[in-house]
């Protein structure tokens, strides 16, 4: 998932926020969970507008309510690195054109 996210996948993105929280495949790190989570909802909003995935709504909704979620089980300290990182990812994948 890590390729196809750095290159603006959203379900990518979507998938390896998942990984991070479970663990699975990678080391569970909420922070950088939380981080691919906020990322994936600007590459879905773009796949949406340009009418590419219909299913997207929905993934979309789960994207924002994984990371509200998890926000709520982090520390501030957890939560403000976490959000710093979502602004870098952000700025580097979310506009990339898958």
């Amino acid at each position: 998932w890590r390729t196809a996210s750095f290159a603006g996948h959203p379900e990518s993105q979507w998938h390896l926020a998942a990984a991070y929280e479970s663990g699975e495949g990678v080391k569970m790190d909420r922070t950088w969970a939380y981080a691919w989570y906020i990322c994936a909802v600007p590459s879905y909003n773009r796949e949406i507008e340009a009418g590419e995935e219909e299913s997207h709504s929905e993934a979309l909704r789960d994207a924002r309510q994984s990371a509200s979620d998890l926000a709520s089980k982090l520390t501030e300290d957890e939560l403000a690195r976490a959000q710093n990182l979502a602004v870098e990812l952000k700025t580097r994948y979310a506009a990339a054109p898958p």
